[in-house]
């Protein structure tokens, strides 16, 4: 199955989004950090299933 991932800037922008609306801390602490997390989880070689995926991203 194929899936359609977001890439960094779509993140980013979902995130200031997020805390534009309900307040917190803005801004990026580490993109390398964040673009290594979005990288990793498209192998299938590591999380081939969504709920995989999903729960990889949930502990991060």
């Amino acid at each position: 199955m194929a899936y359609n991932y977001f890439d960094i800037e779509y993140a980013i922008k979902e995130h200031d989004y997020i805390i534009d609306k309900t307040g917190g801390l803005s801004g990026t602490k580490d993109k390398g950090h964040l673009e290594a997390v979005l990288d990793f989880v498209q192998s299938d070689m590591y999380y081939p299933t969504i709920e995989e995926k999903a729960a990889y991203l949930f502990m991060r």
